[in-house]
């Protein structure tokens, strides 16, 4: 099974084909809300939890419904039909998702080349975990420090907000709906990169990404920028 080996595998290059995917995993009803209620769990499972309870969670999404499919394609990286998937898919192309580095075809098998995780009215793209020891460049999920800092956030009007250490870029994302501009800084380029894909997909445009250590050398718009929100989680 093919893995994203590089940042450029992720293409955001084409918006209007991202914007049509992300409609068709919305109509699927791919969301925080209609997974956990399809697994029969109250919240939806870690990537632990998901495969310490694969069996049961194969089993429950069985069958031809394209909530399933997405669930099983994106979740628990399990490959699908080729034929199949055409139809998943449908009215996009299968190649649309290719080309944007979100599936990989191998014969008459597909297979996704990254997790999509739901997560409140957000779909997030992260490398998948179990793939964290290849690359120092894998970028995680949505980790547990994260949903923490997530739920602790006062989520009032801010004029600008500064995302130290984004990763995938889940709270920057969170910030941009009461945020007039976010800027969100990691020292690894594919975060950013992977980060930049998740606030297209999500249609999100006033967020800034800045490849920087922190703060050193950094000073998003200038001299002039004040952020009155500030957003540090490292990794658990």
């Amino acid at each position: 099974m093919k893995t994203l080996d590089n940042s450029a595998s992720l293409s955001l290059d084409a918006p209007h084909k991202i914007r049509r995917i992300r409609k068709v995993l919305r109509d699927a009803g791919y969301s925080e809300r209609s997974v956990p209620q399809l697994l029969d769990v109250d919240e939806l499972p870690t990537f632990r939890q998901r495969w310490q309870t694969l069996p049961l969670f194969r089993w429950r999404t069985r069958g031809s419904e394209p909530l399933k499919i997405f669930v099983r394609l994106f979740l628990f990286r399990q490959v699908i039909d080729l034929a199949e998937v055409r139809r998943l898919v449908s009215p996009t192309q299968l190649e649309d998702w290719v080309d944007l580095g979100l599936l990989h075809v191998e014969g008459r098998e597909v297979a996704a080349t990254a997790e999509l995780c739901p997560y409140g009215s957000l779909v997030i793209a992260a490398d998948w975990p179990e793939d964290a020891g290849r690359d120092l460049h894998q970028v995680m999920g949505i980790a547990a420090s994260s949903r923490t800092l997530a739920q602790a956030t006062i989520r009032r009007h801010a004029r600008a907000t500064l995302d130290l250490g984004t990763g995938c870029g889940v709270l920057a994302l969170l910030s941009a709906a009461h945020s007039e501009q976010v800027v969100a800084i990691d020292s690894n380029p594919r975060a950013l990169h992977m980060a930049r894909l998740n606030a297209q997909f999500n249609g999100l445009t006033n967020i800034e990404f800045l490849q920087g250590d922190l703060l050193r050398n950094h000073r998003p718009n200038g001299a002039g920028f004040h952020a009155r929100g500030w957003l540090l989680s490292a990794p658990l």
